[in-house]
């Protein structure tokens, strides 16, 4: 039995592409949206975080919390798989792009069971070159 998370969160999750004589072919499909049942929290400052929370963020090798947040989900949330050719998942909260950095398995009580994931703020300007 898992937590029973009453909203929806819409995710995009990226299928591995190939390197095909050492040129980078993307999938055919790109990407796909993924619903997940969850809840999103903000990361505020100033106030104690849970040993998994902080855990995650000496993981991510974050030093400051400024656009960080996490969500707590029953499915797992992907980060990125460099073996596998996969980018992390992604997802938009409050009109701004946010990527998996880091997940946990929290299942150690048995009717809490879920994942928690540590998500980044995505800098669109820099990943198109705008200004």
């Amino acid at each position: 039995m898992a937590v029973n998370f009453a909203s929806a969160i819409t995710i995009t999750r990226f299928n591995a592409g190939v390197y095909t004589a050492g040129i980078w072919v993307p999938a055919a499909t790109p990407s796909v949206s993924v619903t997940v049942n969850g809840n999103i929290q903000p990361i505020q400052a100033g106030i104690r975080q849970s040993s998994g929370v902080q855990s995650l963020i000496n993981m991510s090798g974050h030093q400051s919390i400024d656009g960080l947040i996490i969500s707590r989900t029953n499915e797992a949330i992907l980060t990125v798989s460099k073996s596998g050719a996969k980018k992390a998942d992604r997802m938009t909260d409050q009109s701004l792009l946010y990527e998996a950095v880091g997940v946990s398995y929290r299942g150690t009580i048995t009717a809490l069971e879920h994942y928690l994931a540590l998500w980044r703020l995505v800098d669109t300007n820099a990943e198109t070159g705008a200004l």
